[in-house]
């Protein structure tokens, strides 16, 4: 999975000699954001897969995240959270080695990194880059 994107930093950074830092950087970032995301997002994909199997309406529609409290994120990654706990108490009963622990505080802390995206979201909405960029 990282092969395409070690491939695509490769390439730019021959493009691009004088910004190979800043591709660097941005490389490392924007993996280091995925791999914290994955989790959350293959339990999400899981759900709708399991809704739409079991002839549950699924439905699918852009949502407004950065109006949402943290209480609605919590609501709605409970699945995460709760998996997050369970793994958290094997881990510290034995029953799992400390290799889960990154995995676990992933699902643990969904709800707030979800949240903390949305904010982020605010900050660089279309609108607002569209206000401070000049055409």
């Amino acid at each position: 999975l990282l092969l395409p994107r070690i491939l695509g930093v490769i390439h730019a950074m021959a493009r691009k000699p004088g910004l190979r830092w800043t591709i660097a950087k941005g490389a490392l970032t924007e993996t280091l954001f995925s791999s914290i995301f994955a989790p959350s997002l293959m339990v999400q994909r899981v759900i709708i897969v399991a809704r739409a199997l079991s002839n549950r309406r699924v439905t699918w529609a852009s949502q407004e995240k950065a109006s949402r409290s943290l209480l609605d994120f919590c609501i709605f990654h409970m699945v995460e959270v709760l998996v997050g706990l369970g793994l958290l108490a094997c881990i510290e009963r034995g029953f799992l080695t400390f290799w889960f622990l990154p995995l676990a505080v992933c699902f643990a802390l969904a709800p707030v990194l979800s949240w903390i995206s949305a904010q982020s979201t605010k900050i660089s909405s279309h609108e607002n880059l569209n206000a401070t960029t000049p055409l």
